[in-house]
């Protein structure tokens, strides 16, 4: 098997474990809010200030597994273009940039349709908080596959569990 394709079958696999966090992530955040509308239309009384942590909470789960995302893809596009049979290595990194910004589309789209369709009883507000924090999250996996891309140092400060995961497994 070919370098190449060996690379694509690694983002491959690995954009469907992304796929299935950003989507675990969402549905925690979605749970949170649906409770907390549930505590509020029912009389009891409740802050309406509450549902913000728990809301804050699954954004800034499902931010950190974005932004690592971004560093799955550019680690392991490290990686191959070391190996020296590869002679074009901008293939690489131009595959793992859109690979890693193609699997957030079709999980932004994906989770989009799903709160056109299936999140109506959410509050206005929430479905609103749900907006923005999917395009920031998409902002972010950009900015971070830039930025790793151009400082792959910084890949081990939060991501260090992933970079040994990653040696140890997928990348012998």
């Amino acid at each position: 098997m070919s370098n190449l394709t060996l690379y694509a079958l690694h983002l491959v696999v690995g954009g469907i474990c992304a796929y299935l966090l950003f989507s675990i992530s969402l549905f925690l955040t979605y749970l949170f809010g649906v409770f907390q509308e549930y505590r509020l239309s029912n009389g009891r009384f409740a802050f309406p200030g509450f549902m913000f942590p728990p809301l804050a909470f699954g954004g800034i789960l499902l931010l950190y597994f974005s932004a690592a995302w971004a560093a799955f893809c550019v680690y392991a596009t490290a990686r191959y273009t070391d190996n020296p049979e590869v002679t074009r290595d901008w293939v690489y990194f131009v595959l793992g940039t859109v690979w890693c910004l193609f699997v957030f589309v079709v999980w932004a789209t994906l989770a989009e349709k799903k709160m056109d369709s299936s999140w109506q009883r959410v509050s206005h507000i929430l479905n609103i908080m749900f907006t923005i924090t999917i395009q920031l999250v998409g902002v972010l996996t950009l900015i971070s596959c830039v930025v790793f891309a151009l400082f792959p140092n910084l890949i081990q400060f939060p991501y260090s569990w992933l970079t040994n995961l990653l040696d140890k497994i997928v990348l012998q």
